[in-house]
């Protein structure tokens, strides 16, 4: 699966910040393990989506999305394998640079002309599946796809919330595949919905009354926040 990158005032598309990668170790330590948290989070993402959904089905454009995840599906595996097989640190550290990159060329007002066609949809949603089965960030790449494509920012937030909807149900049938999914997992995000929803209203109240050109300096900026994060998490193997 953020701005763009969750529920609350500034985010306005649900599922795209960073969480753990779709494998988890149930044995990790800490006090709340990745292994009870993130179904949660899924859950709570999946509420947030649908309470935003039925506002928006005019504006998702459908095409885009089913070849996103598409592609998604193709990359997550791929994205799994090189987290069991490559170093983490340089992965992490060239998917800061191209979010980065493309972030800055955003900001300086690169637009594309026209919607990518099927090969380089397919190919975003691989990157993005990628990131997300090796690392948990899987929103930028598609992030990146919708703000400089010609869609529109009311068709591409739309859009992203739908993609990032069936990201967490799928995401959420893998654990429960792997049997995370308990009733502890419920309860706590049952607790957690209220505030959530009141966040996702807010939200969704501003973004109705919110001057485009900001809306879209705010998702780059956060961006460049996530990009930065993932650069310290990669240099800190090399400290």
């Amino acid at each position: 699966g953020g701005p763009a990158d969750r529920p609350g005032h500034v985010r306005a598309v649900p599922g795209a910040v960073p969480r753990a990668p779709p494998v988890v170790d149930r044995r990790e330590a800490g006090p709340h393990p990745p292994a009870e948290i993130i179904p949660s989070i899924f859950l709570l993402e999946i509420a947030a989506s649908l309470h935003l959904l039925p506002g928006l089905l005019r504006d998702i454009h459908w095409r885009s999305v089913g070849l996103l995840l598409a592609g998604t599906a193709v990359g997550t595996p791929l994205g799994v394998a090189l987290l069991t097989s490559l170093p983490a640190a340089p992965m992490k550290l060239a998917l800061a640079a191209f979010v980065l990159v493309s972030t800055a060329l955003l900001w300086r007002g690169f637009a594309l002309a026209r919607m990518p066609g099927r090969t380089a949809t397919i190919a975003i949603g691989a990157a993005a599946g990628a990131a997300n089965g090796a690392f948990g960030i899987g929103g930028p790449p598609v992030i990146l796809f919708y703000f400089a494509s010609p869609a529109g920012m009311a068709a591409g937030r739309a859009s992203l919330i739908v993609y990032f909807l069936l990201t967490d149900v799928i995401g959420l049938a893998a654990f429960g595949h792997q049997g995370l999914v308990t009733a502890q997992g419920f309860l706590l995000a049952l607790f957690l919905l209220p505030p959530l929803l009141a966040g996702v209203w807010l939200g969704a109240r501003s973004f109705r009354t919110a001057d485009p050109r900001q809306f879209r300096k705010w998702v780059l900026v956060i961006l460049v926040v996530l990009a930065l994060m993932t650069a310290a998490q990669g240099l800190q193997a090399y400290l």
